[in-house]
């Protein structure tokens, strides 16, 4: 379909770079590949192989997803989340089961939890694990707590219309994809292109 398109527009292409490639399958694709286009005169080069980080979502995207604004620290609207945890178990369980770096849905009626996660916030151990929240629940956030939430500086969102189950099916099911403003995923993608893409190949082509 793509080659159809350059031919109407008269474009010559030369070459197909196969991106997300399965490391453990990379050179038995790029062979089916070479052999499947010989046909067509095209140079096959491999492309970065598929890491999942690059397709998961970053605070900007959930936000934007979300139609949500992003309060606390927003110099870390490009970070990405690896994992998103419902915070729907006991304060102290729920710390025990952060991993690295993840955004935790907690309701506005749990306090103690909100407190908890502001004030771990502040400890580096704790900052890296803790990307951010997001706050559902039709119950205010009590004046005590939400001094909390932003003495600490952490990343939330707060919504009235989403219930916890909604949230977390918007987010997983959401295709992240990237742009000029996720600066960790293009750092990411630098190097392993380094690493992936033979450029000097590409200079002979072109």
């Amino acid at each position: 379909m793509g080659l159809a398109l350059f031919e109407k527009e008269g474009v010559e292409v030369r070459a197909v770079l196969a991106n997300k490639l399965i490391p453990e399958k990379r050179d038995r694709t790029l062979d089916y590949l070479t052999r499947a286009l010989a046909d067509d005169k095209l140079t096959v080069v491999g492309g970065v192989d598929y890491h999942p980080v690059l397709a998961n979502p970053t605070l900007r995207r959930i936000s934007k997803l979300l139609g949500l604004p992003l309060y606390g620290n927003r110099r870390d609207m490009g970070r990405i989340i690896h994992h998103v945890q419902i915070g729907a178990a006991s304060t102290q369980r729920v710390t025990e089961l952060i991993q690295d770096p993840s955004l935790i849905i907690v309701t506005s009626s749990r306090d103690e939890l909100l407190v908890t996660l502001a004030n771990l916030y502040k400890i580096p151990l704790y900052r890296s694990r803790i990307a951010g929240l997001i706050i559902p629940g039709t119950a205010p956030v009590t004046t005590i707590t939400q001094m909390i939430l932003d003495r600490s500086n952490i990343p939330y969102m707060r919504t009235e219309e989403h219930t916890t189950a909604e949230l977390y099916r918007i987010i997983t099911e959401d295709v992240s994809k990237i742009t000029s403003a996720d600066t960790e995923k293009l750092g990411l993608i630098r190097q392993l292109a380094e690493t992936h893409i033979n450029f000097a190949l590409l200079d002979e082509l072109f």
